[in-house]
């Protein structure tokens, strides 16, 4: 029990560790072109194979045709020899075996391993016109996610307040609804995957050490780091929905850095599955977080400054907040809270108050749509 608390053992692992990052760097120029510049996960995994049998000290890849054609191609060189021999000392030492104790081995030097990442990161950066080619069929994905993003935008800002959104909206309400208001956070999501699309030959680099074992420090230290950080958010705020909002947003974050790409892993393209589901993701909270804070908007309480005159009676002007509308309904915030849809044709205008009393702004009826706050 006393060994796993020894920091020469820990030590040992590290030293381990680097010396299999080293190895799979240096067998990565054997692979074939096509291997080394394709998005797949096969090469990276041939690597993986090849690495950990020569570390238990078996040689032997018939049963893995892929790996056994790297290592036929590779075994000759002599940096690999000694790369191979150091990491099976590392193995056999942290193993406790005697033979290997007495031995001396000298920790792969940092600037080696840094000129083998930079060739790997260059290799995985390679432009595949496919890749550009295959943007058209994501066309239809992409409409189907707008309407679904109009249909949950709205079922979370107007179904907590007791509207039965499925009875007012059709497509293309749902349409502008997810349209209005989401443009520049879908921008903004947009910019965040150009940025990982940029550095995706560091994530391939990074699914490497995941399969090689490289990464668990970092793992460790971002799921404890993450679990603080629940555990304290309830201090940062006695309101409820204020934790409830800060807990969804540590989520998606820890959910971005330690499950989505141990997830990609399995897939067959990691790369573009890395950028979908991190899209995915961003993309859900920051539509979940825009509807929230309409909401949470809503339940302030605030001077109200619209004046709605409908024609049911022209004379006496409503102080109602308008919460949205679409093409048929317009929905008001009445002074008990209740929310009432009210056809667009019973609507003869809204006035709007500004900060200044003085000034008006009367909106007729036509203008009246689904981006009136």
């Amino acid at each position: 029990m006393l060994r796993w608390l020894s920091p020469r053992r820990w030590q040992g692992y590290a030293a381990r560790a680097r010396c299999r990052e080293q190895l799979a760097l240096l067998l990565w120029p054997y692979l074939p072109a096509t291997l080394r510049h394709a998005d797949d996960n096969l090469p990276m995994r041939q690597i993986n194979t090849v690495v950990r049998r020569l570390e238990s000290g078996n040689d032997d890849f018939f049963d893995d045709a892929g790996a056994l054609t790297l290592w036929q191609a590779a075994r000759n060189d002599n940096d690999i020899q000694q790369a191979v021999g150091a990491l099976r000392t590392l193995n056999l030492q942290l193993q406790g075996d005697g033979v290997a104790a007495g031995l001396v081995v000298e920790p792969p030097a940092h600037a080696i391993l840094k000129g083998l990442r930079k060739q790997m990161i260059k290799d995985a950066t390679y432009n595949e016109i496919d890749d550009w080619q295959q943007l058209p069929a994501l066309l239809p994905l992409l409409s189907a996610l707008i309407l679904c993003s109009g249909w949950f935008f709205n079922q979370i800002y107007l179904g907590q307040l007791g509207l039965d959104v499925g009875d007012y909206f059709g497509l293309s309400d749902y349409l502008a609804a997810s349209m209005e208001g989401l443009v520049p956070a879908l921008g903004g999501v947009i910019f965040t995957l150009l940025a990982q699309w940029l550095v995706r030959g560091r994530q391939r680099l990074q699914n490497m050490q995941r399969l090689l074992g490289l990464r668990w420090r970092s793992q460790v230290v971002s799921i404890l780091t993450y679990a603080l950080i629940f555990l304290i958010v309830e201090r940062l705020t006695s309101d409820l929905r204020a934790q409830r909002v800060l807990s969804v947003y540590v989520g998606v974050i820890a959910l971005s850095t330690l499950l989505v790409p141990w997830a990609v892993s399995f897939f067959k393209r990691p790369a573009r599955t890395f950028l979908f589901l991190n899209f995915f993701s961003i993309y859900s909270v920051v539509l979940w977080f825009s509807a929230e804070m309409r909401y949470v908007d809503v339940l302030r309480d605030r001077p109200v400054r619209t004046e709605i005159v409908l024609a049911s009676a022209p004379d006496k002007p409503l102080n109602w907040r308008v919460l949205s509308g679409n093409s048929l309904y317009l929905f008001l915030h009445n002074e008990q809270k209740e929310v009432i849809a009210v056809p667009v044709q019973q609507v003869l205008s809204v006035r709007f108050r500004s900060e200044n009393e003085n000034t008006t702004v009367v909106t007729p009826v036509g203008a009246v749509n689904s981006s009136t706050k």
